[in-house]
This record gives C-alpha cells, structure tokens and sequence, in this order.
C-alpha cells in the first residue's frame, strides 16, 4: 500500500491547517438523509441542524494558570439550547418563516426536539420560549458513514427517492489502526462497500493538538427501512442492525383514543396537507388544535394555513379581536340572563299577587255586610289619617279616581290583616 506524503512545509495544505477554525461542521451525509420528498438535499434545515450540534458539543476547561485540563464544559446555561427562530434567521440570513419550517422539518424526522416553556426574566415573565435539542440516536445514525457506497435506498415518492422517511441504520465500527490506501478521485471509479478510511480529524478529543486516527469502517450493503414520518418525542432509539421503530403509545393529542375525523376534515378545509394534519392531531392535544382554528379568522395572516400550523406548534396567544368577541358574546350572555331572569321574578310576583287578591277577593264574599261596611269605614278612617287632601275630596263627595284606588288599597291591607289573624289563630 501506498503511504500519504508528508505535507511540505509552506504548502497551501500547511497553511490552511495553520488556520483555527471554529464553528459548525456539517458531514456530507447528512446530504444524503435530510432531503425534501423530492430527493433534493434541504440545505436550511442542514445548516440549523449543524449549529445546533455545534451548541451541543462541549468545549475544553482548562485552568487560567496551570493549564491542566479539568473537563468538558457545555456553551450553554440551561438543560436545553434556548434560541429563537428570529434569532436563526438573522444569523443565516432566511426568513423566520423558513427557519420555522426547517425545524419543523426536523422535528418531525425525528432529529430534535422542539419545546416551548414560560420562563422568569427580569422584567417579568415571557412564554413561548423555544428550546432545542438535538436527539442523539438520530444524528449518530446519519453521521457515522465514514464512506457512502452509489447506492439508492429503496422507496420512491412521486418518481424521486423519498429520504424524508428514511432513518439510516447505524454502523458497526472497528478501530483497530490501520494503513490508509491512496484512492484515486479522478479516475471516477466509486469505492467499494468495504474500504479503509481517510484519516479523521477529531480536534475536540485532544485538548494540546490535533491527533490522527485511522480507522477500518465496515459498510454492509442493506436496504434502509421506509417508516412513517417519525415525531421527535416517539422516536425509538435504533440498534444495531435494527430498524428504528415508531412508538405507538398514544401521544398528547389522542390520550388513547384515535384523533377526531372532524378536526382532521377542519384542519385540511383551512389548507392544512393531511399528512402534516394527522402529525397534530397525534402531536398536540385537540382542545389546543381547536382553540386555533376558531382564532384563525380573526388572525391577518397572508398564509393562514402557515399560520394555523405555527400557531398550534407554538401555542400562540388568542388574538386581541378574538378576546374581545368573547368577552362581548359574555356580556350579551348575562344581559340575556339578567333580563331572564327578572322576567322570572316579575312573573312569580304576578302569580303571587294575583293569588293573593283571589284569597282576598274570597275572603270579602265571604264576610256578612255588616262587617264589609265596617271595613270599608276603617279605610275611610286610615284614609283621612293618611292623606288630608284625597279625604277632603272623599268627604265632599266628589270622590276621584285616585280616592277609590287608595281606598281598595287600604281595604286590601285590612283584609290581608284579617287573613294573616285568622292564619295565626
């Protein structure tokens, strides 16, 4: 076998490793697994993917004055990587709207984990807090290909190679140090399913220089398997030589039952794909689903189906429009009420009054005239001690209509009286 040469000093070769570089490293087949249904490579979500897994490689601690490495430290604070999607996007230069959908993507290939948290800052508290982590299993399967044999995994969606629903397996690895062979790139030949390696670079590893490792990678021709779109919190850590399975417990959406055909129909009549559907409902629970659709019209949005589906993930907040509908149609709800029921109560106070005057009206047919004549001379009596001015007129015999009204009133209250006698007796 032919030796690589050493690397003359001065060479381009030389002064380009001279450089420190930091930042994100991206595998090539990463090319080959993250791709759109059409087969081509989605080069968005790579790139957050990449600098999510460059977050999450920890960094060398070394003490300020001895130098002594003490450990692996993490770049971030929390349990989690906390970063925006408006952050993202100005750092790479898309748009939120294109970092939000490569991490769906992501998501739902099962690669990391989106999770929205209400957290404590220092001037209050804010909720939609996106944390990210990347799942480890995933990412190990797709990056461990030392070499990639020119093969296509089975499967076709639409006349192209579907990668969106391909896990890749991981690789059985042998590190015993080997020679490396000289291949030669220009002779178009592709390389076998059993090769050595080119040298790999693993700068994190050491801590005081870059250390050389040659391995043996061991490609088994195999067909990958063809699963459903796997969602980040159902994902089965694959095995070895094992295909990566789905969980089939229930998640948040369906609590053990199966999602509501009716909010599937809704989700697809607002312009919703049945697929992307279907990963809700069985994804976030139905009365959050449900709750965004009826906000969805009250939302200004150029794309409401883009919208709807941002809005579910996210647990965006009712709209302003849609709070104020509510707190109108419950305002309208306790007037409705209120005037129920008063009409209630006036009601049964008619049906008391009307029963009382009955008992009354009874009572008085009942009475002999002597004691009606002596009744209707009491009111008299409470008239004059009440009101001068109607007994004047009762006295001068021009007796009005006012004067009769109080004088029934008054005999009411007498025969109410000898009601109330005769019930106590």
């Amino acid at each position: 076998m032919k030796s690589t040469p050493l690397v003359p000093p001065g060479s381009v070769v030389a002064r380009i490793s001279s450089l420190h570089l930091e930042g994100n490293i991206t595998p090539h087949s990463w090319f080959r697994y993250i791709r759109y249904p059409n087969g081509k490579p989605h080069a968005i979500a790579i790139d957050l993917l990449s600098d999510v897994i460059y977050w999450y490689r920890a960094r060398p601690l070394h003490d300020p004055d001895t130098k002594e490495f003490l450990g692996w430290q993490k770049k971030f604070k929390g349990d989690k990587l906390q970063r925006s999607y408006d952050s993202y996007a100005r750092s790479f230069g898309y748009s939120k709207r294109q970092v939000q959908e490569a991490f769906h993507f992501l998501q739902d290939m099962g690669f990391v984990t989106l999770e929205f948290r209400t957290i404590g800052t220092g001037v209050g508290r804010m909720s939609n807090v996106l944390f990210i982590e990347p799942v480890y299993d995933q990412i190990r399967a797709i990056t461990e290909v030392r070499r990639e044999t020119l093969y296509e995994p089975p499967g076709t969606m639409e006349g192209g190679v579907s990668h969106y629903n391909v896990i890749a397996p991981p690789l059985e690895r042998d590190t015993s140090p080997i020679q490396t062979e000289d291949l030669s790139h220009s002779s178009g030949i592709a390389p076998t399913l059993q090769c050595e390696t080119n040298t790999e670079i693993t700068p994190e590893i050491s801590t005081e220089k870059q250390q050389h490792v040659d391995e043996k990678c061991t490609v088994q021709a195999q067909p990958l398997p063809v699963a459903g779109v796997v969602v980040a919190s159902q994902a089965s850590p694959p095995g070895n030589g094992q295909t990566p399975e789905p969980d089939t417990a229930p998640g948040p959406g369906s609590p053990g039952d199966a999602p509501d055909p009716a909010l599937l129909e809704r989700l697809c009549a607002a312009g919703v794909t049945r697929l992307k559907a279907r990963a809700m409902l069985l994804r976030h629970p139905q009365e959050r689903i449900r709750a965004q659709l009826e906000a969805l019209s009250f939302r200004k949005a150029d794309d409401p189906a883009a919208a709807l589906v941002a809005a579910i993930e996210e647990d965006w907040e009712p709209p302003a429009a849609l709070r104020q509908a509510h707190q109108k149609a419950e305002a309208k709800a306790k007037r409705a009420a209120r005037t129920a029921a008063e009409a209630a109560t006036r009601q049964a106070q008619a049906a008391e009054e009307s029963e009382r005057q009955a008992a009354q009206d009874a009572l008085w047919e009942r009475l002999p005239p002597g004691e009606q004549a002596a009744i209707l001379e009491a009111a008299r009596d409470h008239l004059r001690a009440e009101n001068t001015f109607l007994a004047l007129q009762m006295d001068s015999g021009k007796e009005s209509r006012a004067v009769a009204l109080e004088l029934e009133r008054l005999r009411g209250r007498l025969l109410a009286e000898r009601v109330g006698e005769s019930h106590g007796a």
